[in-house]
């Protein structure tokens, strides 16, 4: 099956790309997705996505057809899933 991506924030800036199109096996969960999105984009990616335990950051935020979404939620052909990192400031 093959998923959309779109990038907000750092990770936007980390995966050098807006979006992307993923292949991913049949019952395959939102953190299978992050694992794979690491491993394609590398360290700094990673450390963005995953703490230093590596657990999986709180704060990166995943909607699946504009649905916030769970790690552990399975995902479907086709769906669009935007990944957004926070944005600091002041």
């Amino acid at each position: 099956m093959n998923v959309n991506i779109k990038y907000m924030g750092q990770l936007r800036k980390e995966s050098g790309v807006s979006g992307e199109s993923i292949g991913l096996d049949e019952g395959a969960t939102v953190k299978d997705l992050m694992n794979k999105l690491c491993d394609k984009h590398g360290e700094k990616f990673t450390k963005i996505v995953f703490d230093r335990s590596d657990k999986p950051s709180l704060a990166i935020l995943c909607f699946v057809d504009d649905e916030q979404k769970e790690l552990s939620d399975l995902l479907n052909d086709d769906q669009q899933i935007t990944l957004m990192s926070p944005i600091s400031g002041g």
